[in-house]
């Protein structure tokens, strides 16, 4: 078994992008990367001016967002709320969400789900189905 690795940093983990380039995603917290099993973590980023899509729902599972840059709307349960840089966003579970980014500037988060990735089949699956980019192409700061 290899040494899990504790500390991490974006070029450490596989980045992907979904076919219309308009996001971003990046699993750095999960069992594999360093054996966590009662989280998931990922730095997430979208481009400017895209709609929300059609969202996600984690049944049992709270999530946690830290809005590292930009600004826009998440939509809990149909409910528009309006974030920015520096704020954090409380997602309860069982609460259907999606990002709108209505600005001209890349929303970046760092989003945390309590649970572990192993059990976040239909997100693997989903971001499964994304390319994988160079590190350098990072939206992030």
């Amino acid at each position: 078994m290899s040494k899990k690795k504790f500390v991490h940093s974006i070029a450490d983990v596989p980045l992907v992008q979904d076919d219309a380039a308009s996001m971003q995603n990046s699993a750095l917290i999960t069992n594999d990367t360093c054996g966590a099993s009662e989280c998931a973590a990922t730095l997430f980023s979208m481009g400017p001016h895209v709609p929300a899509g059609e969202g996600e729902i984690h049944p049992e599972v709270d999530e946690l967002a830290y809005v590292i840059a930009g600004s826009g709307i998440v939509y809990l349960n149909g409910e528009p709320n309006r974030f920015r840089a520096g704020d954090v966003i409380f997602v309860p579970k069982g609460y259907h969400h999606v990002v709108e980014n209505d600005s001209d500037e890349v929303i970046n988060m760092f989003c945390v789900i309590c649970t572990s990735w192993n059990d976040l089949p239909e997100l693997r699956e989903a971001l499964g189905k994304w390319s994988v980019i160079p590190a350098e192409d990072s939206w992030l700061p």
